[in-house]
């Protein structure tokens, strides 16, 4: 099952792996953007509330492109 998986994406045109690996990329930006907020609480979620929530956004985010 996953030979058939990768040869499908192995035989992708051009335009479609650039899709692909500038998703991977951005997703991996959002993702260490959520983090780098996530520190920034430092766990204290009550004086930094918008912080935190604006953190598991995109969090959330990062997940809904790869879809």
């Amino acid at each position: 099952m996953l030979i058939k998986i990768l040869r499908r994406m192995l035989s992708m045109c051009p335009d479609a792996w650039y899709i692909f690996i500038r998703s991977i990329q951005l997703t991996a930006f959002i993702l260490l953007c959520s983090f780098t907020l996530l520190l920034d609480c430092g766990g204290d979620i009550v004086h930094k509330h918008r912080i935190y929530m604006t953190a598991i956004c995109l969090f959330e985010t990062g997940a809904a492109l790869l879809l």
